[in-house]
């Protein structure tokens, strides 16, 4: 894991956040949190960005779709994990088809969150090389 990673946690419920956020900080991952999408919205605007966001699937405010739009409005990508209580096929299904990075349930172990965390922020740095790389191959075909 990268050194000063910085995780956004968006969950108003203990329950499975009480096992995660133990197994977060032993992996050296520094974590903010928010209770609502209101409080999600107000968080990016910290001097570090962060380089994921794990949300609820619901929300006072809202659900994790608006916590999604959220982190595409940011300057660079954040990718999205979805955290259930439950197995939710449909739920699942539908937040990877509307760019959710991954859906994960419990039970949690290390290894397994680590894989994810790590994905995903390979994953959106890649994402952001292409995106620039696409556009520096646009200006070579400008006529």
């Amino acid at each position: 894991m990268p050194k000063m990673l910085r995780i956004l946690l968006v969950h108003h419920r203990e329950e499975p956040w009480n096992h995660l956020i133990p197994l977060l900080e032993r992996l050296g991952i520094t974590t903010l949190r928010a209770s609502n999408c209101a409080e999600a919205e107000r968080a990016p605007a910290s001097p570090e960005p962060h380089l994921l966001v794990l949300t609820e699937p619901v929300l006072p405010d809202g659900t994790w779709a608006e916590i999604l739009a959220l982190a595409r409005r940011m300057p660079s990508p954040v990718p999205v994990v979805v955290v259930s209580r439950y197995v939710d096929v449909d739920l699942y299904l539908d937040a990877l088809e509307k760019g959710a990075w991954d859906y994960i349930v419990p039970p949690f172990r290390a290894a397994d969150l680590a894989y994810v965390v790590n994905g995903a922020i390979l994953g959106a740095s890649q994402h952001m090389s292409a995106s620039a790389m696409d556009e520096t191959h646009a200006e070579n075909y400008v006529c």
